[in-house]
């Protein structure tokens, strides 16, 4: 029996060594699950947040558009009656949010009723205060931040020559209209998630 009993003990001392391993590496496995399974929430987390903004943008993106195509027509049908070389020869104040160099006349840039990096980040709703300020010419809306109010977005609109005068060997003159033709260009914006931070320092773009 004297015999028998540090066997029995030692027994009993590696029975419980072995639970007690078993008992930790359960809890690690636990632990890298739990990693495992955070790391993966995460992910989906962050997909869904790239997926919703992606989302936002698009619907944005084609409400500018049809807010765009709508304006185009109400601004062609503005002009109807109108000199068109009184509405090229009138100056418009418009603000300048940006520091940019201004597009020569006659030129694709100029054409634009706004500078499309303006458009693209300046919230016309609050908007910064002007940085300058331009004189353009052809403009068939209020300047910005204004345009015209459609739903939650606006528009800017604005003609300009299409140098009719070269065909007649005359120095071309943007401010004339010489053939009753002119390019008709409207800018149409609609604001992002307000998430989004834009480069003049409000809270979303368009």
């Amino acid at each position: 029996m004297l015999k028998m009993q540090p066997s029995i003990i030692g027994r009993a001392t590696g029975r419980g060594q072995g639970a007690s391993g078993e008992e930790g590496f359960a809890l690690i496995l636990a632990v890298i699950t739990a990693i495992l399974l955070t790391l993966i929430g995460l992910s989906l987390t962050s997909s869904s947040l790239v997926e919703f903004s992606m989302s936002n943008e698009f619907e944005a993106h084609e409400k500018a558009l049809v807010v765009a195509d709508a304006a185009f027509n109400r601004a062609k049908n503005s002009l109807r009656g109108k000199d068109l070389t009184t509405v090229l020869s009138t100056p418009t104040p418009v603000p300048k949010y940006i520091n940019y160099t201004e597009p020569q006349p006659g030129t694709h840039a100029a054409r634009n009723p706004l500078f499309p990096h303006e458009a693209r980040n300046v919230d016309f709703d609050y908007p910064p205060n002007p940085v300058g300020m331009r004189n353009a010419f052809g403009f068939l809306t209020p300047p910005p931040p204004y345009g015209v109010q459609v739903g939650s977005g606006r528009f800017f609109a604005s003609i300009s020559d299409n140098e009719d005068e070269l065909p007649l060997g005359l120095a071309n003159d943007p401010q004339t209209d010489t053939d009753y033709t002119v390019y008709l260009r409207v800018l149409a914006v609609e604001p992002a998630t307000g998430a989004e931070v834009n480069t003049v320092g409000s809270g979303r773009k368009n």
